[in-house]
């Protein structure tokens, strides 16, 4: 049997793989001339930016049966992000709380009190659900999501 695969970002790659595991033939296609999809690393002097989506999120039950994530050698994310408001021009700090409280006060003055408040409450609520409860049920793209919390 034979499959053509279009698109070689990690979706493609692995279904690439898995057909050729059922026996397919197959041919992955991709348009850009690089594997990898969205995510890539783009070398500007002597600093690496990455671009694209550069998280994996181990929990996820399927990973363990596609990769063996103890060789991978993953670094675990900071829990806090930094933003450039492109208004003002400032850089800003928005972190977990439960994760790093430290960053508390700035991700307080980044979001604001309410949202901060709406941000801590959802971070509760979601930390007492595990994947498989998030993967049974139906979701909501972040928009709406932000939207059904109030965010502003």
């Amino acid at each position: 049997m034979k499959a053509v695969v279009v698109g070689a970002g990690l979706a493609g790659i692995a279904a690439t793989w898995a057909l050729q595991q059922h026996g397919y033939e197959c041919v992955l296609l991709e348009s850009s001339g690089r594997i990898g999809g969205r995510m890539k690393t783009t070398t500007l002097g002597k600093h690496n930016v990455d671009e694209g989506f550069h998280v994996l999120h181990t929990a996820y039950p399927t990973l363990g049966r596609w990769l063996n994530i103890e060789r991978l050698n993953l670094k675990p994310m900071d829990p806090a992000t930094s933003l450039i408001t492109p208004s003002s021009g400032r850089l800003q700090t928005l972190g977990d709380p439960l994760r790093a409280p430290l960053l508390m006060l700035p991700s307080l003055f980044t979001a604001g009190p309410w949202n901060a408040l709406r941000m801590l409450r959802w971070r509760l609520k979601s930390k007492k659900k595990d994947l498989e409860y998030a993967m049974d049920h139906p979701t909501l793209s972040i928009d709406k999501g932000f939207e059904s919390m109030r965010f502003s």
